[in-house]
């Protein structure tokens, strides 16, 4: 027998009373995989910070992307890295992608240069 079977129980009494609509509404059932995925102790933390809130998530392969687009900056930019067809390698990309890889990194480099500047002028001493 467990230890604390009453923490078990209080445990399935929320999974029920939380998710007791699952199947018939797409939001419960975002949660109810949300909840199955990350555990109780971290649905709580995730209610804490961001309860209440309408949230998106990036697609897979957009996530997938923005990983990509990370990383050949970080190639770029801290490894002197040049592009080359390797980049189909490398990305585990096929076709034309490496251009469509650098054209992000690209994007990204003129979004960090404009943040650059933004903190620059805020922290810029004002002309007398």
């Amino acid at each position: 027998m467990k230890e604390n079977p009453s923490a078990d129980i209080l445990k399935e009494l929320i999974e029920i009373i939380l998710f007791k609509d699952e199947k018939k509404n797409y939001k419960t059932q975002f949660l109810f995989k949300l909840y199955t995925i990350i555990g109780l102790d971290n649905f709580v933390k995730v209610i804490e910070e961001l309860g209440g809130t309408e949230i998106a998530l990036p697609s897979a392969k957009e996530f997938r992307e923005t990983v990509q687009t990370a990383m050949a900056y970080y190639y770029k930019h801290f490894s002197g890295y040049q592009w080359s067809d390797e980049d189909r390698e490398k990305f585990e990309q096929t076709g034309n992608a490496k251009y469509k890889v650098k054209s992000r990194v690209d994007k990204l480099d003129k979004i960090i240069e404009d943040y650059i500047k933004d903190i620059q002028l805020k922290y810029q001493e004002p002309a007398n």
